[in-house]
């Protein structure tokens, strides 16, 4: 019985052990189903509205789990936080809106307290309430604002964590990825661009001072440029409104408002974008004016922009622009915005041919421009009196052959009218050659012509003036008879007459010195006093003429070029 006893106790001892061990395995299994259950972010999408520096950004969240997620009897929110928006700048509360790319949003409308979040420390705290559920395999989704910070960076790791889960883990949110406002991977939280200029460069079409002016300027960003952001462009001096009320505004495909806001005081435009210009493209658009009155160095220009990028103010600063640094119309770096000048003549200086027996004569001019003058331009020849008719008009390079120019005319206050065939370049002289017809030969005077131009650009239009210039000019008249050369010490010349009026401020004071060109290479000359005319001038031989001789006379009965006289 003994031994009965202490098997009986024996085996109730191994029994008892085995539902101990079948009870802590129930409880192990028990435990490993609850963690095999927990739930986890089974799909996850962040993006951003805007990459740009100190631009507003509104950040889209969706999030997927595998199991529902609820509250519990203790009405214990359960929290979440997404970290990684390092220098974001925001208020310590924000709103958080749903959004409509999602199955679902993320239940904070049915309980408005908790429509809000809170930022701190780079990171957006936001709560699930107790009494609210997060359903199974539905995407849910929201977005909140921030203020992008000033600095360029590239996208940061964000990460989605549960305080409140025992157990866990910060999890990596999937970044969207695509090009916005013009910039790769721009949609990836955190890629911040500074936008900038990264050409910019400025010309006129018009260097010449009253005449109407465009400051051409071409322009590329590294970022889009949205629609209705505005450029101020600054340091206009010298550039007048053509209405005296606004600019008239040219661009690319009529990308900008036509018309500008113009500050005068400060001499700056303001321009509106119509549509977006997209990034790394060369944008152009010109400054319609007139330029100033008064000649001025080129100025140093400046452009910034202004973007629509939400509702933080997101600029471009003041950046210098280039100068092309062309010539333009003669005029060297006249290209470059707002250099003007004011033309004028180097030099114009006349004499004439006579034919006595055809009545007309020939007005021969020697001119020099300080600025290229095109071949649509016009110039205007007053002061002839008499003239009755304009037969043609031929202008001769220094270096070159005659060009017969398009045809001339005479208006009824009796000025001529011709335009070059050929751009005139600066600097250089031009002998023009006009053959008129005259009334009287004797009553017909250079000695108070002006000549003055109104110039133009290849198209023809007016692109300045250039002011009367006084001719200091030597009339002398030449009887045609039949030829015959001055052959001896003495011979007297008939018919010849210099100096008939006295030319304002000359160095002639009681007589006037006549030349003659014979045709042997000799030239004889004689001192007359001007209150004698007509009268036969007994002239001697002298030294053989030189081949450089600027010959203002003829012989008898021979006319001579005008110079060499050959």
């Amino acid at each position: 019985r003994k031994r009965g006893r202490r098997g009986w106790k024996e085996g109730s001892a191994r029994l008892i052990d085995r539902k101990r061990m079948k009870a802590l395995y129930l409880i192990l299994l028990l435990l490993c189903s609850v963690c095999s259950t927990r739930s986890e972010l089974v799909w996850s999408n962040i993006s951003q509205s805007n990459p740009l520096a100190s631009a507003s950004n509104f950040i889209s969240v969706a999030l997927k789990f595998n199991q529902t997620i609820v509250g519990d009897d203790t009405k214990a929110d359960i929290n979440f936080v997404l970290s990684g928006f390092n220098n974001a700048v925001a208020s310590s509360t924000v709103q958080l809106l749903p959004i409509s790319s999602v199955s679902a949003t993320f239940p904070f409308s049915e309980y408005p307290t908790y429509e809000v979040g809170n930022f701190q420390n780079s990171s957006l705290f936001f709560s699930l309430p107790w009494n609210a559920s997060l359903l199974s395999d539905t995407v849910y989704g929201f977005s909140f604002e921030i203020k992008n910070p000033y600095l360029n960076r590239d996208a940061s790791s964000i990460f989605l964590s549960f305080p409140g889960e025992p157990g866990g883990e910060p999890v990596l949110v999937n970044s969207f990825l695509s090009e916005i406002f013009g910039v790769p991977g721009g949609s990836a939280p955190m890629r911040i661009v500074i936008p900038l200029f990264t050409a910019a460069n400025a010309s006129q079409t018009n260097v010449m001072a009253g005449g109407p002016n465009s400051i051409v300027v071409r322009i590329r960003s590294n970022v889009l440029l949205p629609q209705s952001s505005n450029f101020t462009l600054s340091g206009l001096y010298g550039l007048l409104q053509e209405d005296g009320q606004s600019f008239v505004i040219l661009s690319d495909e009529n990308s900008l408002e036509n018309v500008s806001k113009w500050n005068a005081t400060a001499a700056l435009v303001t321009v509106i974008c119509k549509v977006s210009i997209p990034a790394d493209t060369v944008f152009t658009f010109s400054v319609k004016g007139m330029n100033s009155y008064a000649q001025q160095n080129s100025q140093d220009l400046k452009i910034s922009a202004s973007l629509a990028a939400g509702r933080y103010p997101v600029v471009i600063p003041r950046t210098s622009m280039a100068k092309s640094g062309l010539s333009l119309y003669g005029i060297p770096s006249g290209a470059n915005p707002l250099k003007i000048v004011v033309p004028f003549f180097l030099n114009v200086s006349a004499f004439n041919r006579i034919y006595m027996a055809e009545s007309f004569f020939s007005i021969i001019l020697n001119v020099s421009s300080y600025v290229d003058i095109l071949d649509a331009s016009t110039f205007l020849l007053s002061g002839v009196k008499n003239v009755t008719n304009v037969s043609s008009v031929r202008i001769e390079p220094a270096d070159g052959e005659w060009i017969q120019t398009e045809p001339s005319s005479l208006t009824a206050t009796g000025i001529i009218q011709f335009s070059p065939a050929a751009l005139l370049y600066a600097n250089r002289f031009y002998l023009m050659s006009l053959n008129v017809s005259v009334l009287d030969l004797f009553n017909t005077s250079l000695a108070h012509m002006q000549l003055s131009a109104a110039l133009a650009d290849a198209s023809g239009a007016y692109i300045g003036q250039i002011s009367p210039f006084s001719i200091l000019a030597i009339d002398f008249y030449v009887a045609e008879s039949s030829e015959q050369s001055i052959s001896s010490a003495s011979q007297n010349v008939s018919s010849c007459v210099v100096c008939r009026d006295k030319p304002e401020n000359s160095y002639w004071e009681d007589s006037c010195q006549c030349q003659w060109l014979c045709k042997h290479g000799y030239w004889a000359t004689y001192n007359k006093s001007m209150s004698t005319l007509y009268d036969s001038v007994n002239c001697t031989l002298a030294s053989e003429v030189s081949s450089d001789l600027l010959v203002l006379g003829v012989g008898w009965g021979w006319i001579s070029c005008p110079v060499g006289g050959s």
